[in-house]
């Protein structure tokens, strides 16, 4: 499997509610990709909606730079 492979899953199952790229607003005003930011351990949380773990590792390979961009961007996360 290949990150592309990971698009492909997350488009297909995800992409309806947080767009391909998971910056979609949810209700309660969060992305997907915030969410994922701020979490110590960003591909199990994706365990909450794919169950198969080699699909949720493609889906995390194919995230983990917009992730990373997220971090980088979070207010107050920067390191002088």
């Amino acid at each position: 499997m290949t990150s592309d492979q990971g698009k492909t899953i997350f488009t297909g199952r995800c992409g309806s509610c947080h767009d391909a790229d998971a910056s979609k607003k949810l209700p309660d005003g969060t992305t997907l990709l915030a969410r994922l930011a701020k979490n110590k351990d960003p591909e199990t949380r994706l365990a909450t909606r794919l169950k198969n773990p080699q699909e949720r590792h493609q889906v995390f390979l194919y995230l983990q730079p917009m992730i990373e961009r997220e971090q980088s961007s979070a207010p107050g996360d920067k390191t002088p």
